[in-house]
């Protein structure tokens, strides 16, 4: 039986978006990547694009995809409902340095025992 495996997903117009260890399904871990809706936003504006985990799933990781190099990403973290609780998705917060719009997608990496 092995013990992990790491996986990195890749999109589009996008560089190394998740690195993430998850356990095989030996292990009785199922495992699920979900991309977010894109968002969008205008010059020297700023964004906030959410993927969440499917109902009875927590988010083990996650990253995002950005479709130019202008994206400034101020933080990429779990997706809490409160402080504290379990993550139930993939949060990332953006600001546009570009002179035209970009769009990021946020993406979660969520797990559930089988």
């Amino acid at each position: 039986m092995r013990n992990s495996t790491s996986a990195t997903v890749r999109r589009r117009n996008g560089y190394i978006l998740v690195l993430a260890t998850v356990l095989l399904a030996g292990c009785g871990l199922t495992t699920t990547v979900q991309v977010g809706e894109k968002v969008t936003v205008g010059p020297g504006e700023h964004g906030v694009a959410v993927a969440l985990c499917p109902d009875g799933m927590v988010a083990t990781g996650g990253g995002f995809s950005f479709s130019n190099k202008a994206v400034q990403v101020i933080s990429s973290a779990p997706k809490e409902t409160v402080t504290g609780e379990t993550p139930v998705g993939w949060r990332v917060t953006f600001d546009n340095a570009a002179s035209f719009e970009v769009g990021v997608e946020a993406i979660a990496v969520c797990a559930t025992r089988g």
